[in-house]
């Protein structure tokens, strides 16, 4: 009964709100999670830390923004780590923290820039406010969801032309399930979510995943009718082939973190430079692994067929076709890659999801997968714009040098 009074409920609140408003996505950025990264125990223990909220605002100068719609991009995809905020409660803390949130879209607005407010859930093993107590317990889940109350309800008010709101970040369960074409546990937590959403922000677009990851594999598994709602942008991240763009991740735990240099497109690897990447990956693991395994993967990704950047686009695609979703609806909300031989990858991310009309935001604008320089000056790097086929980072760079 509980379920079917929320969905009525939901309904009732469609059937009130505006018709949607068309936002257009098309090239857009995602901005910092953090720039320091803290447990999120130490972010409230230490004095002043969370009194700039996100924290990039700290260390970036505000003439960055405007250079990115001159550079090309027309939206950017702002992740709010929901920890310190489960962490905090309701209460004046928070709002704080929710009040410079709203500062910063309307910072962002000023620019020129439409804003998807990503509400970007991470993996924090053993916290109550990670992705696996929120995803894996009843209670844990059920004040997430009021946290997606309290933010959707900051949002409310905002030019649904120019602002979404995405109430989680890469759902990281049903990975089993989805290999099998079907997601388990996410489709009644994925309605609860947008229930609670929508409720809370009757006219605003709402970007919503399928599970394992947000991968388009989960999305594939999706059946987006149980979402009765045309407001919706259907997401998905694309970071295949997995072994290229996570090469040196020091985040990892899995072998990938070893390896260096591998390059793109896969037929570009001989057996040559198969062996070299493999015994200095050995030497750097410490014996964690030996070459034969680095050799295995290698080996096994040079077999990849030449379309696997652009393969999981093509099966988002698909999936909206066949649900009768206009592919404008569709956003590519994460993909990118480590520093180094990655120009030939954005550039094939970038057009395949450019052909199939799917709005892209690449990953990210600093850290480890930055698009450009470190610190506070944050220069778009020209020949990354180039892969992504904007066209106005040469004009930031002749500001630069005084031209």
């Amino acid at each position: 009964m509980a379920v079917t009074v929320a969905r009525a409920a939901t309904l009732l609140v469609l059937l009130l709100a505006a018709p949607a408003t068309a936002l257009e996505l098309r090239r857009g950025l995602n901005l910092d999670i953090w720039v320091e990264w803290l447990p999120v125990e130490a972010m409230l223990a230490r004095d002043g830390f969370l009194d700039v909220f996100p924290d990039w605002r700290r260390h970036v100068s505000e003439e960055r923004l405007p250079e990115l719609r001159a550079a090309g991009f027309d939206f950017v995809r702002l992740p709010v780590e929901p920890g310190p905020l489960l962490a905090l409660g309701p209460g004046a803390r928070r709002q704080s923290l929710l009040d410079q949130v709203v500062e910063t879209i309307e910072d962002l607005h000023a620019a020129g820039l439409a804003v998807v407010v990503d509400l970007h859930l991470v993996s924090r093993p053993g916290a109550p406010y990670g992705a696996e107590a929120v995803l894996g317990e009843a209670h844990h889940f059920a004040a997430y969801l009021e946290l997606v109350e309290a933010v959707g309800r900051a949002l409310d008010g905002f030019d649904p032309s120019r602002t979404a709101f995405e109430p989680m970040n890469e759902p990281n369960h049903d990975c089993a399930a989805v290999a099998e074409g079907d997601a388990v546990l996410w489709p009644p937590m994925l309605e609860r979510l947008h229930a609670t959403a929508r409720s809370a922000a009757p006219h605003l677009p709402l970007v919503l995943t399928g599970a394992c990851w947000g991968h388009a594999q989960g999305l594939a598994s999706l059946d987006p009718t149980l979402i009765e709602d045309e407001n919706v942008v259907w997401s998905f991240h694309s970071y295949e082939p997995f072994i290229f763009t996570h090469q040196s991740a020091e985040w990892l735990t899995i072998a990938e973190r070893y390896l260096t240099d591998v390059p793109y497109p896969p037929s570009r690897l001989d057996d040559a430079l198969i062996d070299r990447l493999s015994r200095e990956a050995a030497k750097r693991s410490g014996g964690a692994y030996d070459r034969h395994a680095f050799r295995y993967m290698l080996d096994a990704y040079r077999r990849t067929a030449a379309t696997v950047a652009r393969e999981p686009i093509d099966l988002a695609a698909a999936w909206a076709d066949r649900h009768g979703i206009p592919r404008d609806r569709l956003l590519m909300g994460e993909f990118g890659a480590m520093p180094g031989d990655r120009l030939a990858f954005l550039q094939d991310k970038r057009r395949a999801a450019e052909e199939h009309g799917i709005a892209w935001a690449v990953w990210s604008w600093g850290d480890a997968m930055a698009i450009t320089s470190g610190g506070a000056e944050r220069r778009l790097d020209p020949a990354v714009c180039g892969a992504l086929g904007l066209q106005g980072c040469e004009r930031n760079e002749d500001k630069y040098r005084g031209g």
